[in-house]
């Protein structure tokens, strides 16, 4: 495991900060959304690195991925939850065979919430798989924190002094890792 500092960062001028009261509101969300979309992309990586490609001759999607269920618990995990991309989750939404049921084990509540054989499906665009799932056993994937979160402002960072801006950094030092990766 190694530990890496993950930031999100906000520009603004210093303008906006004395004029505009949202600004205390609208700066720590932003900061909020901006770390926590660098946190997915780089754990991403590590979930990526480390999943194990499964094959299935499902007729569709939900077809497949209750056959990725399967072969996990052969291998006697137990799985928990399943990651797919927009275009995936898309795909199971407009799963419809000719008699338009859909395949066993799958639920869609009326909020949009999807289950396939109880396991919940969760929207990434981290997948970095077209139309890919990946079904794990969730808890044997850590988010290792060494340094906790903080947060730092610099109107000196840059081109900051010469334009009147002020830069804050929302940072944490942590890893992901992968305690199986056949999990």
């Amino acid at each position: 495991v190694n530990p890496m500092y993950l930031a999100g960062y906000a520009r603004i001028p210093k303008e906006m900060a004395q004029d505009l009261p949202f600004i205390s509101t609208f700066v720590p969300q932003e900061l909020n959304e901006d770390f926590l979309r660098t946190e997915s992309n780089e754990f991403a990586v590590t979930i990526q690195a480390n999943a194990t490609a499964g094959v299935s001759a499902g007729a569709n999607s939900a077809e497949s991925i209750i056959n990725f269920i399967a072969q996990l618990a052969k291998l006697d995990r137990a799985p928990n939850g399943i990651a797919l991309d927009p275009d995936g989750w898309a795909s199971i939404l407009k799963t419809k065979p000719q008699d338009y049921s859909v395949p066993g084990g799958l639920i869609i509540d009326p909020n949009g919430n999807v289950a396939i054989a109880g396991l919940p499906l969760f929207i990434c665009n981290w997948t970095g798989m077209a139309g890919k799932a990946i079904v794990a056993d969730w808890s044997q994937i850590w988010r290792v924190e060494v340094d906790p979160l903080s947060l730092a402002s610099s109107d000196t960072e840059g081109t900051n002094f010469t334009k009147n801006q002020v830069t804050y950094r929302l940072e944490c030092r942590e890893a992901l890792t992968v305690r199986r990766s056949d999990a």
